[in-house]
């Protein structure tokens, strides 16, 4: 699947990623990464559409993400020095393995 992603839409999420929201620490940006793409899948067209699903499926990932990993904050899950080898190739597992949990739960969902 190869998603159509607008640059105004790639705009917006550019601050999700980077070691917890640029760099902040906190949100792993595979799991942000992860709750965009539930969106893109899931999410309102217009303000007039409920916001129950995407919330619902947002949070059930949420949940199934940090019972894996025990955190959903970067540097609980990486807690080494940004850029570092260690921290790159921790940083790769992870996104590896939030695509696979993804995976399965679109799959599980039937989405």
């Amino acid at each position: 699947m190869q998603p159509d992603i607008s640059d105004e839409a790639l705009r917006m999420a550019s601050g999700f990623g980077g070691g917890g929201l640029g760099h902040a620490g906190c949100l792993c940006g595979a799991l942000a990464g992860s709750i965009i793409v539930l969106g893109m899948i899931q999410g309102r067209d217009n303000k007039e559409q409920s916001r129950n699903p995407i919330y619902t499926s947002a949070q059930e990932f949420h949940d199934f993400f940090r019972e894996k990993f025990g955190a959903t904050c970067c540097r609980a899950l990486n807690p080494h020095s940004f850029d570092s080898k260690e921290h790159l190739r921790n940083c790769i597992k992870i996104t590896g393995n939030t695509a696979e949990l993804l995976s399965d739960y679109l799959r599980d969902k039937r989405f």
